[in-house]
């Protein structure tokens, strides 16, 4: 939450809503308050204090029933803070801690709006086993085959080597802000390093994780030359990979998916449940995995004349634009590449 509001909102209105439970502090909702046009209407908003760096938004909150009282406490902290009309929360994970909210605010009358916004995959490890590769337990005999030819012509120049970093080491951020920024991530400006924000997020990111023992940034080497590289977080028995990247000279032996591979081996090795994409699904991940958690945006608008008008008219115009949107990938999916972010070869 820090490190968001530090990085791209550093100017902007907090508002941290907090319960505690004997004293006990058991839920956590960070809010953005602002002014917006929401299709042309005034609103003041309250919109979850994240965006696609975070990958995912919940009221982060305490197991039990006092993680439950928690929750329902924080909603009626919202209720009785009465400058707001619209409350927005972007990439909510189904059956987290803001369904729970939303339920409570169904029981209270208020309107819901609610879409998908991204299917986000994951490997369940307790199929796999510790000493053997993740990519021989694959049901596709075309991807097995591919990856043993990979694995054969890239072991002939040296033998792979997978390095788990869990440090804040500079040196070794700077070397995976490098990797990226070497790919078509440079080329257009998104990289990490092409934006101070987006900089300063990540490297506050890795430092707090680092502090807090969950930072799991992995390199994959072969001759002391970096092949790919993957900056996640480890916690509580799951990986979340935060960002991909790979190295464009080596692209023909498949460099993203020789990442995953010794990343999903390294997890079973550490007794880990699951290994997390957390973006949205890509096709070259479903060579992986057919399992995926559903996330969605939720709209929760004031009771009222005027809440009721604002939940009609996102109702009719957000379909309407979602309908076009859907258009538009379904006729751009077939120009999909590795440079638009589609497959990691």
């Amino acid at each position: 939450m820090r490190a968001y509001v530090r990085a791209f909102e550093p100017a902007k209105r907090l508002v941290l809503i907090t319960a505690r439970v004997g004293g006990r502090l058991q839920a956590v909702l960070p809010l953005i308050k602002e002014r917006a046009l929401s299709y042309g209407f005034p609103v003041t908003r309250l919109r979850g204090a994240a965006n696609c760096h975070s990958c995912r938004f919940d009221v982060v909150r305490g197991a039990g029933l006092e993680g439950e009282v928690a929750v329902s406490a924080v909603w009626k902290s919202l209720r009785r803070f009465r400058h707001w009309d619209v409350l927005q929360f972007c990439d909510v994970p189904e059956a987290g801690a803001l369904d729970r909210l939303c339920d409570v605010t169904r029981g209270d009358g208020l309107l819901i709006a609610r879409w998908e916004s991204k299917r986000s995959p994951y490997i369940p490890l307790s199929a796999f086993r510790g000493d053997e590769d993740p990519w021989r337990s694959n049901s596709s005999a075309n991807f097995r085959s591919s990856m043993r030819k990979r694995i054969r012509r890239l072991g002939a120049r040296g033998p792979l080597r997978l390095r788990r970093i869990e440090t804040a080491d500079q040196h070794c951020i700077q070397k995976f802000y490098d990797l990226e920024k070497t790919g078509w991530k440079g080329d257009v400006g998104s990289a990490i390093a092409c934006n101070q924000s987006t900089r300063t997020f990540y490297d506050e990111i890795a430092e707090n994780a680092a502090r807090f023992n969950y930072l799991s940034l992995y390199f994959l080497e072969v001759n002391d030359q970096m092949v790919a590289a993957n900056f996640g977080l480890s916690y509580r028995g799951r990986f979340f990979s935060l960002k991909l990247v790979m190295n464009e000279e080596y692209r023909e032996f498949g460099p993203g998916h020789l990442m995953i591979n010794a990343g999903v081996q390294d997890c079973v090795e550490r007794g880990f449940t699951h290994y997390d994409f957390t973006g949205p699904r890509e096709e070259y991940e479903s060579t992986w995995t057919s399992h995926v958690r559903p996330h969605s945006e939720v709209l929760v608008f004031r009771d009222g004349p005027y809440g009721r008008l604002l939940h009609a008219v996102n109702l009719r115009l957000r379909g309407r634009v979602r309908l076009r949107a859907r258009v538009g990938a379904l006729l751009g999916r077939a120009d999909r590449s590795p440079r638009s972010g589609g497959q990691p070869a």
